[in-house]
């Protein structure tokens, strides 16, 4: 699992390093509070700049605040910093990225939509809803389809996993 995110980090920097300085950038904070636990980890947008430089230093001055903890004990490294106990293990990782306003680090979820089934296939936009939880794979989600299908509750109704930038309903419009 850390190599993985290793090999993602440096995939993003190198392509950050070619983006355009003309767009917006973001510092993104990457923190995992249990090593190697997929449900402890958040990202969030910190601040935002103009330029990659203001965000850098956007992120020069959020490790520092970040180092001023008082709880635990720290390793500051040049993007983020390192929390550990007194027993010396590492309870928590907090990372700060700049990425250029286009590009999301966070990692895609996948939806299973529901939807009534009209006649000759059309579907009314107002008849979509998501079936929670969303999952973090599309195999996962194609599971809860079967499952849901197996229960026999897709009488009259179909399903789709589709990832979370994907709305079946169409734009957006007023109103909804």
């Amino acid at each position: 699992m850390a190599k993985e995110g290793l090999l993602v980090g440096i995939f993003v920097l190198m392509w950050a390093a070619s983006a355009s300085a003309e767009c917006a950038w973001v510092l993104w904070r990457y923190e995992r509070s249990v090593p190697g636990a997929p449900s402890g980890v958040t990202w969030a947008v910190d601040d935002t700049a103009d330029t990659r430089a203001a965000c850098e230093g956007l992120r020069t001055r959020a490790v520092m605040n970040s180092a001023t903890e008082p709880e635990l004990r720290q390793i500051l490294l040049p993007t983020g910093v390192i929390y550990y106990d007194e027993h010396s293990k590492v309870v928590r990782h907090r990372s700060y990225l700049c990425l250029p306003d286009t590009l999301d680090p966070r990692p895609r979820a996948w939806v299973l939509w529901g939807a009534r089934r009209a006649q000759e296939g059309l579907r009314d936009a107002r008849a979509w809803w998501v079936l929670p939880p969303t999952h973090l794979t599309q195999q996962d989600c194609e599971v809860h389809r079967g499952a849901v299908h197996r229960a026999r509750l897709s009488d009259g109704v179909s399903f789709e996993c589709l990832p979370d930038t994907v709305d079946p309903r169409g734009p957006k419009a007023s109103g909804r």
